[in-house]
């Protein structure tokens, strides 16, 4: 079977060109980005990202290849459809691919940038994204203790 060499960050993949589809449907589904007659398939890939997250980590485990952090960002990428810059917002319970795009526009790029500039936050999302960053923030304050 004729194969391609595709590298992915720092990481180069050797896959079949049938299976060269299935990353570049996953690519697309992490820039929100479609070919063809593909949205139907990143649909599938963002609605069945936990599970690949999960067989990845395990594989990870396994291999040894230590990279959890990869692995993770990934997840939200690729549930979300958003580029590596959106990732620590969108980690964030409640925080959607929206409100990360308003914020990272308005210079907020992390939690700690959402601590100091949380009446913006409040005039971006209201009082209920305020609240949700701040229960998001006491949790971080209280693990850290």
């Amino acid at each position: 079977m004729d194969e391609c060499k595709c590298r992915m960050g720092s990481i180069d993949l050797d896959v079949t060109y049938s299976n060269a589809t299935a990353v570049l449907v996953w690519l697309c589904a992490l820039g929100g980005a479609s070919f063809g007659g593909s949205a139907s398939l990143v649909r599938i890939v963002q609605s069945d990202c936990n599970r690949i997250h999960q067989v990845l980590k395990l594989m990870n485990v396994h291999e040894d290849w230590q990279m959890d952090k990869f692995f993770d960002d990934m997840k939200v990428r690729t549930k979300y459809g958003i580029p590596q810059d959106l990732v620590d917002l969108c980690k964030i319970p409640g925080l959607g691919k929206n409100y990360a795009i308003q914020l990272y526009n308005k210079g907020i790029e992390s939690l700690s940038d959402m601590q100091e500039r949380l009446d913006e936050v409040e005039d971006l999302g209201g009082l209920k994204l305020k609240n949700m960053i701040r229960k998001e923030l006491s949790e971080i304050s209280r693990e850290s203790c």
